[in-house]
């Protein structure tokens, strides 16, 4: 059996691209969805966070680095991942904040390769 996670977290890297201009129009239960995003060049691990805004999926931000191995491992392996918007934080001239929900089954161990046994001469 799988180890269930859930816990409460705070996106980064909501000060980029144009993020708080999305962030700034949330009202708090816009859906949210876990994209993996291997090939990121500051983290092959990386989970970005996207929202719904009328029929289209924007980024607001990403999972931190010391949080996101096991939903990638999870990802990766097909397993879903629930996320939802728990809270925003900031404005009136501060930076907005993301707080989510995170909750996910542990993707299974991966077998290591036993090495192959050498025939008798």
């Amino acid at each position: 059996m799988s180890k269930l996670f859930k816990y409460n977290s705070k996106l980064v890297g909501v000060t980029f691209e144009g993020r708080q201009a999305v962030i700034s129009t949330l009202k708090g239960d816009e859906p949210l969805r876990v994209r993996r995003e291997a090939d990121n060049e500051y983290d092959p691990n990386a989970v970005a966070v996207d929202v719904k805004v009328g029929e289209e999926m924007l980024p607001i931000g990403y999972i931190a680095k010391d949080k996101n191995l096991e939903i990638a491992k999870s990802l990766d392996a097909g397993i879903p991942v629930e996320i939802k918007l728990a809270s925003l934080t900031g404005g009136n001239g501060k930076s907005f904040g993301v707080n989510i929900e995170l909750q996910y089954n542990q993707a299974p161990a991966v077998a290591k390769p036993t090495p192959a046994k050498k025939a008798a001469a």
